[in-house]
């Protein structure tokens, strides 16, 4: 199995862990968040995270997580985030939703091909 895909499906375990242990636990992240605004940013990442794993709305995906990671930061100067911010631009903008994700197929759907900016 190739080293990338098992990434994904590590990555994709853990959000359906984190989203259905809260039926059986009562611990995910949808039972204690207590505001609206959690519960956007809650949906945000995820919605983000989703976009980056699954490699579709690659450029929208990689804008609106690197603003998600400047909004967090902490450090004025140089902060990780900055850098995750910068490494998610640079990922959301190369070929890598087509080699390794649903991008070529995402990009030949009537919907992208009607709003070419969702490639």
């Amino acid at each position: 199995m190739d080293p990338l895909e098992l990434t994904r499906l590590d990555l994709l375990w853990a959000l359906v862990r984190v989203l259905l242990g809260g039926m059986f636990l009562r611990r995910a992240w949808i039972h204690p968040v207590s505001s609206w605004s959690d519960r956007l940013l809650v949906l945000a990442l995820a919605g983000v995270g989703a976009g980056l794993v699954f490699g579709i709305v690659m450029r929208f995906t990689a804008v609106c997580a690197a603003v998600l990671l400047v909004l967090m930061r902490g450090n004025p100067l140089v902060d990780h985030r900055l850098v995750f911010a910068l490494v998610v631009l640079g990922i959301g903008f190369t070929t890598l939703g087509w080699r390794y994700g649903l991008g070529r197929w995402w990009s030949g759907t009537p919907l992208v091909q009607r709003h070419p900016w969702l490639a």
